[in-house]
């Protein structure tokens, strides 16, 4: 079955099974709701094209010299690692710290540390 095989390239043959099947994760994650238009289209398209690059490299791919590389992996773990709940406004953490200016950040940050504003 194409180039699947896992008695002499058990690593190459669970790349190709693992782009196959994130891209589909990344297909079905596209299609929630709760994350904005751009990121959905975003993630249908990563989608796709690792599905369609899993599926050339199992079936079609008949050389003999390939190289993994971890990029594709650390994209893939980006996309499809995300906040399971929408953001919701106002709804912050309570640590969190309120939005402040810089020059008023500045001044909370120097009178945290003992300091003042003025030169020394």
């Amino acid at each position: 079955m194409g180039n699947l095989d896992f008695a002499h390239n058990a690593g190459f043959s669970w790349y190709c099974l693992l782009l196959m099947f994130s891209g589909i994760a990344m297909l079905v994650t596209s299609v929630l709701r709760y994350q904005t238009l751009q990121r959905r289209v975003l993630r249908a398209i990563l989608g796709v094209g690792f599905f369609c690059y899993g599926f050339y490299l199992t079936f079609v791919f008949s050389g003999g010299h390939y190289a993994l590389s971890s990029r594709p992996l650390s994209c893939r773990c980006c996309c499809l690692s995300t906040r399971s709940a929408p953001r919701r406004r106002g709804a912050g953490c309570a640590s969190r710290p309120s939005r402040r200016s810089l020059p008023e950040a500045a001044a909370a940050w120097q009178a945290s540390r003992g300091r003042t504003g003025e030169a020394t």
